[in-house]
């Protein structure tokens, strides 16, 4: 499948954000922004929303209570259960629903962006991210900023993670406790804000948390300082002025509540192509060396491959989900060799070797396929570009023998 052009996805855009949305994407070219990731992104995933977290929890009080509000009605279930039961049933809610990151998570994890902030409890995001080889360094406490490192990635979650239960942010006494800490992680929010460009996905403008750190942060400037852009399924042309009063670029996504998962991984799709467009022309971010790059879209493959390099070669390996994301990998990163599996959904892999034949920058790179297609044409394409073709399931020693072709450390 061909990567989509510009114009494939603009039924999905608001008239008259096209200019909004290419701004956003030579914003996120740049390196800079960082990316605001809330519970629209989860729910996508299969997590409760907070209208049936609310549910469930209200359902167990004794007496019953009307109260909507979720920090609410967790605080009551906290009165008369306790910390522990609270926390169990959260961690049932999201485990239970075994989250896995979606095409979204992919998306906005393929992007440069090395700095996101999440109000969700879930891990989907870090899962994302190491999925496609990418460090993720979790900060949930002001004694977490102290490990930051711009070779990772920063995952903030001020309202905590589920894995860590003294962290989380779930009633209404934690969120007065949180609204109102003036600590090192709540200025660094303001900071990021302040001096950052950012984009909202996933949020409303009327959540609490992002209201009280945009009036933190706009201070005497009276707007946000550096661009900030919100992708969003709002239409509600009052909200929209408010935004763009605020210095907020709403990019409105038209979808019914049905198609919204679908339009916005179109939109994202969009997004990563204009991205990666913006940064060939500009001559790319500072890439750096590594002497793999895998593409495959099973994840247990991309695994094993990595681990099996890394750990008997010392090689530095890196991995892309699809023909897309290593693409936008490649705008940062040089491989000796890219091991290309065929069929992946989205930008499959001969469409992948058409884009790395095309473009001399990437002359120097090898090409190797990996891959379960058995099909007579598949060889014969191969042979006939010059390409090695290993089956799968391919003996690791023939991997290792392919690879050392290409790879300088191998050769020593």
């Amino acid at each position: 499948m061909s990567p989509p052009n510009n114009d494939e996805c603009a039924s999905d855009l608001v008239v008259g954000s096209d200019a909004d949305f290419k701004e956003l994407a030579r914003t996120i070219a740049s390196g800079e922004l960082v990316m605001f990731v809330g519970a629209g992104l989860s729910i996508g995933a299969g997590a409760p929303t907070w209208d049936q977290l609310c549910d469930d929890l209200r359902a167990e009080l004794h007496p019953s209570t009307s109260e909507q509000s979720l920090p609410l009605v967790a605080q009551y279930f906290r009165n008369q259960f306790g910390d522990y039961a609270l926390y169990s049933r959260l961690r049932e809610k999201l485990h239970g629903a075994s989250l896995r990151p979606t095409r979204v998570h992919e998306l906005l994890c393929s992007l440069p962006v090395s700095v996101f902030l999440t109000t969700n409890w879930d891990s989907l995001i870090e899962q994302a991210l190491r999925a496609i080889g990418r460090r993720a360094h979790v900060i949930v406490h002001p004694p977490d900023l102290a490990a930051w490192d711009d070779c990772e990635v920063q995952v903030i979650k001020p309202h905590g993670d589920i894995e860590r239960p003294d962290s989380l942010v779930v009633t209404a006494h934690d969120y007065s406790q949180l609204l109102g800490a003036d600590t090192a992680l709540r200025a660094k929010l303001v900071d990021l804000l302040r001096y950052r460009p950012v984009c909202f996905v996933g949020y409303s403008m009327r959540d609490e948390d992002v209201t009280l750190l945009y009036s933190q942060a706009v201070g005497e400037f009276g707007a946000l300082p550096r661009a900030a852009f919100m992708l969003t399924f709002e239409t509600d042309p009052h909200l929209l002025r408010e935004l763009k009063r605020r210095g907020v670029r709403p990019i409105t996504i038209r979808a019914g509540v049905k198609d919204r998962e679908r339009a916005l991984t179109a939109t994202l799709e969009r997004l990563s192509v204009t991205v990666r467009e913006c940064i060939q022309r500009d001559g790319g971010l500072p890439t750096r060396t590594c002497d793999v790059l895998i593409v495959d879209d099973v994840d247990v493959i991309r695994r094993a491959f990595k681990t099996f390099l890394e750990r008997n070669f010392d090689l530095h390996v890196e991995t892309a989900v699809d023909g897309m994301d290593a693409c936008l990998r490649l705008a940062t990163v040089r491989p000796s060799v890219i091991l290309v599996d065929l069929g992946m959904p989205h930008m499959n892999g001969w469409r992948l070797i058409e884009v790395l034949r095309d473009n001399p920058d990437y002359a120097d790179i090898g090409i190797v396929i990996v891959s379960g297609c058995i099909e007579s044409e598949h060889f014969e394409r191969a042979e006939a570009l010059g390409i090695p073709f290993l089956m799968k399931p391919c003996d690791l020693a023939d991997l290792a023998s392919v690879v050392a072709q290409y790879v300088p450390a191998m050769q020593r």
